[in-house]
């Protein structure tokens, strides 16, 4: 009848059921959730950790944060599990960090680079920007995500995809922030850095100057120059002057900029940033303005 159909189209949208939580004490490698989303007809596996208490999270942090994190070039695959081996992923496999962490975290898996393309653009290339996009999109619509708490962080070669992706979904992050990472180009034939050093200036230009940035390298890195690290960090500092005496004026403040560069260490400076130097502590601090 009639009635029949407009009272269950009413509890069709009144009832959505709750997504699947694995229990707090289930194995820390089954938090690591597989979800998958089409993208340009394309079907993308992902991955989604789940904190053991996230409604506890959820009520103490006022909201569910959500990060989602781009893994390095070791990671790329098509497996939709090798980008939880290394970083900030492989930490939430230890019990110590999975009863802190405050989130879910949002895993992306990155193809591996085809053999014939010397410049390759991985994270920067619009349709993984989209699959990318479109994970988050989902996790956070699924698992009922803070928006005003969304933050982006890169590894390695995730670190160039933060920066990019960042400077191309304006106003959707909290904050973005990034290890020992690249904005020159690479030429994956003769494994050399390529040259454009006006993609800094461009770069920092289109990440505007509302967007909190927190990021790191070695100074001993032997696979991405630190120089591209300071240079950004430049270019940064010159875009956001302007905001700085805009501020003066009561136009708004520029958001933060922190770099950090460890003298002792190489390319692998992430346990640093997340042990010791309270990157996410800094995240959290961070809202969407």
């Amino acid at each position: 009848s009639l009635t029949g159909t407009v009272l269950s189209g009413a509890l069709s949208i009144v009832y959505s059921p709750s997504p699947y939580v694995p229990p707090y004490d289930a194995d820390l490698a089954d938090r690591f959730v597989e979800e998958s989303v089409e993208v340009d007809g394309e079907t993308w596996y992902f991955r989604v950790w789940l904190p053991p208490d996230m409604e506890t999270i959820r009520r103490e942090q006022s909201g569910l944060p959500a990060f989602m994190l781009l893994h390095g070039f070791k990671e790329c695959g098509w497996d939709n599990w090798y980008q939880l081996n290394a970083g900030l992923a492989l930490k939430l496999q230890s019990w110590s960090w999975a009863k802190w962490f405050p989130g879910i975290l949002v895993l992306p898996q990155l193809p591996r680079r085809p053999w014939d393309e010397q410049w390759w653009e991985h994270w920067r290339a619009p349709a993984m920007q989209r699959m990318a996009m479109a994970c988050l999109d989902k996790a956070v619509a699924k698992y009922r995500a803070d928006t005003s708490r969304l933050y982006l962080l890169g590894e390695s070669l995730g670190t160039e995809g933060a920066w990019f992706l960042a400077a191309s979904n304006p106003n959707r992050f909290a904050a973005v922030a990034g290890s020992c990472g690249s904005v020159e180009p690479y030429d994956w034939n003769a494994f050399s850095w390529g040259s454009d050093p006006d993609q800094y200036q461009k770069l920092a230009d289109q990440l505007g100057k509302s967007l909190p940035m927190w990021f790191c390298h070695g100074a001993k890195d032997d696979f991405v120059p630190p120089e591209q690290s300071r240079r950004l960090h430049l270019a940064l500092r010159l875009s956001r002057e302007s905001s700085a005496l805009g501020a003066m004026l009561g136009r708004g403040e520029a958001a933060e900029v922190v770099y950090k560069e460890y003298e002792g260490l190489d390319h692998h400076v992430w346990d640093e940033a997340y042990d010791n130097d309270c990157l996410l502590d800094w995240l959290l601090q961070q809202r969407k303005r």
